[in-house]
């Protein structure tokens, strides 16, 4: 697990994953509820 980032999340959604972790690029991120808020966007969620 891990890698998951805003760029990589189009492909990850594509493959048809549920679930995954984005500790790393939460963590390093300046305002981590917008990247989180972001990456759920990206995997297809809603807003």
């Amino acid at each position: 697990i891990g890698g998951l980032t805003l760029e990589r999340a189009p492909r990850v959604a594509a493959t048809g994953a549920r679930w995954g972790a984005a500790i790393g690029a939460l963590c390093r991120a300046d305002d981590p509820e917008t990247a989180a808020r972001a990456l759920h966007l990206a995997l297809g969620g809603h807003a």
